[in-house]
């Protein structure tokens, strides 16, 4: 039992560094090679429970207990062997879930989270919303769109000046200049770069 698990265990942790694996399959791989760890070591405690009441016994009655030494060493070693895997696959599980943790944080939406706004967001890191003040940075102009924002005309945008839409007709009006006056720039740009040549 020992040496099978310490077997598993081996190809647990390569299975567990394989880049092609997915984070919730090295998880439970991990979990496996723990609970194969635990039975390993029940059985070397119970091979050295075994020695330890018969070993001397069996010495005074002659008996070879050249098997039992042997026996005990190799349990030892596998239940040390599937260990040692069980913590390389607990690492590794670990290090991928720092890995999807950081991966969630970078696709984290810009909106604002509104219960972090009011000092009640209960989610912390986990939040699919962001909690970064750079996030409720004004946007300029040029980089908002002409399109209206629906939460803004109900009254309820909550990234207020940081919105990428335009908050009501003044502001529609304005880019739609600026967007005016980029293509006019644009068209006299061309327009003398043709001339030229």
């Amino acid at each position: 039992m020992a040496e099978e698990a310490a077997q598993m265990n081996a190809a647990a942790a390569a299975f567990c560094a394989s880049p092609l694996a997915e984070p919730f399959q090295v998880a439970a791989v991990a979990e496996a090679s723990m609970q194969a760890a635990q039975r390993a070591s029940w059985a070397a405690q119970s091979v050295e429970s075994f020695g330890l009441e018969h070993g001397e016994r069996l010495a005074s009655e002659g008996g070879d207990v050249g098997w039992l030494a042997t026996l005990r060493q190799v349990t030892r070693q596998a239940s040390e062997a599937a260990e040692q895997s069980a913590q390389n696959c607990k690492s590794l599980a670990a290090g991928v879930r720092e890995q999807c943790l950081d991966a969630l944080k970078a696709r984290k939406s810009k909106v604002p989270c509104k219960n972090h706004l009011a000092g009640r967001c209960s989610k912390g890191a986990a939040c699919e919303f962001s909690h970064d003040a750079q996030d409720m940075q004004p946007r300029p102009l040029m980089l908002k769109s002409m399109k209206q924002c629906i939460f803004f005309a109900k009254g309820s945008c909550v990234r207020g000046p940081a919105c990428p839409f335009s908050h009501g007709e003044e502001e529609s009006a304005e880019i739609e200049r600026y967007v005016e006056s980029l293509r006019k720039e644009k068209k006299q740009t061309s327009g003398t770069s043709t001339f030229r040549r």
